[in-house]
């Protein structure tokens, strides 16, 4: 194809698209509508994650807690783990951090809120 055809073509579509409202309305406006929507969605001011460490004296649990609270994104405490439990129903944290020594190894069980999944996911 030469390039004049191709300049014939491309002036033909673009007066079609320009008669045609709908379709200039498509092309322009829904785009627009659409990135609004999303940037709404997207740009939601986030509260720090509310988290709880449960520990019964294990210091590795105390640098946990000391590391996490160095993070902006979230706010660290040291609870009880009926505390933890307690909040955690109540919707006050969004995530409890386990600390627990086993014999062999010690383990750290991580349980969620889940009832808003963006901040499900931002702590996971």
């Amino acid at each position: 194809m030469n390039f004049t055809r191709i300049a014939h073509l491309s002036q033909r579509v673009i007066r079609q698209i320009v008669a045609d409202r709908r379709s200039l309305l498509l092309i322009l406006f829904v785009p627009v509508l659409l990135l609004t929507v999303a940037g709404v969605l997207i740009r939601q001011d986030q509260q720090p994650l509310q988290v709880g460490v449960v520990a019964e004296a294990a210091p590795p649990a105390e640098a946990l807690l000391a590391r996490l609270n160095s993070l902006p994104e979230i706010e660290a405490q040291a609870l009880s783990a009926q505390q933890a439990e307690e909040e955690l129903a109540d919707g006050a944290l969004d995530a409890v951090l386990r600390w627990q020594s086993s014999a062999d190894q010690p383990v750290l069980q991580v349980e969620y809120e889940g009832t808003d999944p963006a901040r499900a996911a931002l702590s996971g």
